[in-house]
């Protein structure tokens, strides 16, 4: 996760805890990454319910191209982490903002 969303997360769980727990955001908010990774190598998926589901997805194998010289280069075939976001995780969004 870049630093700067995990430190946004950690915050706000930490913010959510009661003051004399807070020092224990850090390892949740790991602890829940790790479970999210897990679950998706184990069962291909991780249904946070009012959230979303987190899938692994199998993309093929594709022809890419070298960003520097433009030159077409073969890109291996890979397990990618989605999110799909629940209706309702968008609903609430869209009329919160």
């Amino acid at each position: 996760m870049p630093r700067k969303v995990a430190s946004s997360v950690v915050r706000a769980v930490a913010d959510m805890l009661p003051p004399n727990q807070r020092r224990l955001a850090p390892y949740m908010a790991d602890v829940m990454t790790a479970a999210i990774v897990h679950l998706c190598k184990t069962e291909g998926q991780a249904r946070l319910p009012g959230l979303g589901v987190f899938v692994l997805k199998q993309r093929p194998e594709r022809m890419a191209r070298n960003p520097r010289n433009g030159q077409r280069v073969r890109a291996a075939a890979k397990e990618v982490l989605r999110f799909r976001a629940a209706r309702h995780a968008l609903a609430r969004e869209q009329a919160a903002g």
